[in-house]
């Protein structure tokens, strides 16, 4: 799927730079490739496609926050499991996020002990005994820019 993606880039780039030789072209493209880590060893840049950067010749600002999705347990969930397996999908369109991009809180207390595995943006952690009630997680992430964003969900431990 990437191959109309940068033949779409390259024609708006010959319109707007017609003397460009094929060479000038791939050149203009890859130096502004976002490096991206999961990318490393996949693709020639380590990276994914920039239309904007390689038409203007300068990265754009980031301006969005992370994303936090596929949370588990599932907001507004009851399990029977006191001691469930709390996780969510970390991920930021520009920033390879770290454990250090992410805090995690349970029932208000920061959790530190998590973990947050880079390559499939997955956040996993353990909750310990919970008592038999509504509990509250949230996750709050920051990317390489300070955006900032803060996702909570509630489940129900029941009998």
């Amino acid at each position: 799927m990437a191959t109309p993606h940068v033949a779409g880039v390259a024609a708006l780039l010959k319109s707007q730079n017609p003397s460009y030789s094929d060479e000038e072209m791939k050149e203009q493209i890859l130096r502004y490739a976002e490096p991206k880590n999961s990318l490393q060893g996949k693709t020639v840049t380590g990276g994914r496609l920039n239309a904007e950067a390689a038409l203007t010749g300068q990265q754009a600002l980031d301006s969005t926050g992370p994303t936090v999705s596929a949370m588990k347990p599932k907001p507004g969930s009851r399990t029977r499991d006191r001691t469930p397996a709390i996780g969510a999908t970390v991920s930021d369109d520009r920033t390879e996020l770290t454990d250090s991009h992410i805090e995690l809180y349970l029932d208000g207390k920061k959790r530190t002990k998590f973990t947050y595995n880079e390559g499939t943006d997955r956040l996993s952690y353990t909750a310990p005994r919970l008592s038999y009630s509504k509990h509250t997680v949230k996750v709050v992430a920051t990317d390489g820019t300070d955006n900032k964003s803060v996702k909570s969900w509630r489940f129900t431990v029941r009998r």
